[in-house]
């Protein structure tokens, strides 16, 4: 499972996509076009079964925050912070000439961090101040994509996670309006190998050399090579950034003195018109919804924990029986939970055992077979 690597014409600038752990691709439907709407210049394209990223594309990693399922990573955006700042501070690329901030934390932009390493980010300086920088040019910038900070809704996700679980405000990180005059702002983000040498500390721009190593680290292994590789799973790629935020959510809870809210995760209903088919449960990428049964119930299980919140149990059920709550439902917990509780009977035409919210006597896949049969011939099954 070797990651594609995407380049655009003429640049250095490049991408890291998965096809197996891409939602529209693997569920061969245009079910999640995420990174499509948020490239700034429709850069990234899905057509005909396949992700096509065109020359025009400035590298500014804006997709891949938004991909739920971890098919994307940026390069150039791996950073850590020096353990000698008071003050955190993150800029992009193009103000980093010019920002006076010798000792910042430098990216191609900052829309293209997200809530993980931001997370990451506020957990490793523990309490000192970090602060993404607002030089009053996304507004003019191709990359910023309108007049709000492209980190915006990055930083206010993190805000409210961060608020509720009762940390203190010295945590938080924040936007700071810092204006330069327009007249220096670049009209690309500058050339990587250029700009490695602007960077002053702790900053890893080196490319992902080893495709083999990009796999091994989206399992959470050790980098390491094996001679075998085994075939990861869906769950297992998009699971990998869910798994490290719950980690970050409940290290940062211990610290606050704080029990987690299942609120700081997604939740998931469903409704009584659920067949009980596990359609959602098959198709869900991180594993998050499964099917349960026990001696006299069955039915579908939840981790709130596992959801990445990306919609496709709730787009692909045929009854329209699932709805998701991204931001949490206070009253569930944070362990999984049995989102549904059927009885369990066995089916009179195949024998096999099966849970239904009616008293049916007849499996799903029964009554399916049954009612196509029904309508290619004319055949009534009716009483039977």
């Amino acid at each position: 499972m070797n990651p594609i690597a995407f380049r655009a014409l003429g640049s250095a600038r490049q991408l890291d996509f998965l096809p197996q752990a891409c939602l529209s691709l693997r569920l061969a439907q245009r079910i999640c076009l995420r990174c499509v709407a948020a490239c700034p210049i429709g850069a990234l394209k899905l057509d005909n079964g396949s992700m096509a990223l065109d020359e025009r594309c400035m590298g500014c990693g804006r997709c891949v925050p938004a991909c739920p399922s971890g098919a994307l990573r940026a390069r150039d955006f791996e950073f850590a912070p020096s353990v000698a700042d008071d003050e955190i501070v993150l800029e992009c690329w193009k103000a980093a000439p010019h920002a006076g901030q010798q000792n910042s934390i430098q990216v191609p932009c900052l829309g293209g961090i997200s809530r993980l390493a931001l997370l990451e980010l506020v957990a490793a300086v523990q309490g000192r101040p970090v602060r993404l920088m607002d030089r009053g040019w996304c507004a003019g910038c191709a990359a910023g994509g309108g007049e709000n900070h492209p980190a915006a809704a990055v930083v206010a996700e993190v805000w409210r996670l961060l608020e509720k679980l009762g940390v203190p405000l010295t945590w938080r990180p924040k936007i700071v309006s810092r204006p330069l005059p327009i007249r220096l702002m670049p009209d690309d983000i500058p050339d990587p190998l250029s700009q490695k040498s602007l960077s002053r500390r702790g900053f890893f721009s080196a490319f992902l050399s080893e495709a083999a190593a990009t796999v091994a680290s989206a399992a959470g292994g050790t980098g390491k090579v094996d001679a075998a590789p085994r075939t990861l799973s869906l769950a297992e790629i998009a699971g990998r950034e869910t798994k490290r935020t719950t980690a970050l959510i409940l290290e940062l809870a211990q610290r606050a003195g704080t029990e987690p809210s299942a609120a700081l995760f997604p939740a998931v209903e469903i409704g009584a018109a659920c067949c009980n088919h596990g359609i959602c449960a098959a198709a869900c990428p991180g594993g998050a919804l499964r099917r349960y049964e026990d001696e006299a119930t069955g039915g579908i299980m939840f981790d709130p924990t596992a959801c990445l919140a990306c919609g496709v149990c709730e787009t692909i059920c045929p009854e329209h029986a699932v709805r998701l709550l991204p931001e949490g439902n206070p009253e569930h917990t944070i362990h999984p939970i049995k989102l549904t509780q059927m009885s369990q009977y066995i089916c009179s035409a195949c024998g096999e055992k099966f849970a239904d919210a009616s008293e049916t006597l007849i499996c799903p896949d029964c009554t399916k077979k049954r009612e196509i049969t029904a309508s290619l011939f004319g055949i009534s099954f009716a009483n039977r």
